[in-house]
């Protein structure tokens, strides 16, 4: 038997040889154990023989997630300069010149709370979201960067950081305000109640007649 301790996941035991995930018997095409929710030093699992716990394939292609460096293995990382963690694909075309961590993000979609319909452009992109990104193309020449990208939608913030930080001690400090807003709110909104359809329907009608006539009336023509 294994047993896996790490920083983001409680105690298990699986079978030496097996899939972490499904216990399905792995093969040659099984790949790094790599969790969506690692920290960016994350180096793996090992078992109790000292070899890397694995997944299958099916596993990692049903799980949507996008392959890590450390699981397209020490080639492509020496290729492309890949730490670990990132996920890239740095072989497609106009592929980032940078180096990208998972991101972490609500479940919530931007659409379900945009009512301005400019979410559309975003294909179901999350409410918000957040990732590591290192940019060092040409280090020699321009350095190395490391910044958090914030993003709301499609809005995007790359935040350095020390940015990153005081973004996050304001956003600690809105969710308590928040808090406050939705009780207010919740206590308000005892007092809500539907509308007569009936009424509305005279209601818009009786506008739309008015729109009619501004619109025929010779101060509008001219």
């Amino acid at each position: 038997m294994s047993s896996r301790r790490t920083s983001f996941a409680s105690d298990d035991v699986h079978v030496v040889g097996r899939c972490l995930t499904c216990s399905g018997e792995l093969d040659d095409t099984a790949l790094l154990y790599f969790p969506a929710n690692a920290l960016v030093g994350f180096r793996g699992v090992q078992d109790m023989t000292g070899a890397d716990v694995k997944v299958c394939r099916t596993c990692v292609e049903a799980s949507g997630l996008p392959l890590t460096a450390a699981q397209r293995g020490p080639e492509w990382m020496l290729r492309w300069g890949c730490p670990p963690w990132c996920v890239d694909d740095h072989a497609v075309p106009c592929a980032a010149e940078c180096h990208r961590a998972f991101p972490v993000q609500t479940k919530l979609r931007d659409a379900a709370i945009d009512s301005s319909g400019y979410s559309g452009y975003g294909n179901g992109l999350p409410w918000l979201s957040a990732q590591v990104v290192v940019s060092d193309c040409k280090p020699q020449a321009y350095g190395r960067r490391t910044q958090v990208w914030v993003g709301y939608g499609v809005h995007l913030g790359e935040l350095n950081p020390a940015e990153a930080r005081r973004t996050l001690a304001e956003l600690r400090g809105f969710v308590n305000r928040l808090e406050h807003v939705v009780k207010q709110a919740e206590e308000i909104a005892r007092d809500d109640f539907e509308g007569d359809p009936e009424i509305a329907r005279l209601d818009r009608e009786a506008e739309d007649r008015r729109t009619q006539v501004i619109r025929s009336s010779p101060e509008h023509a001219a």
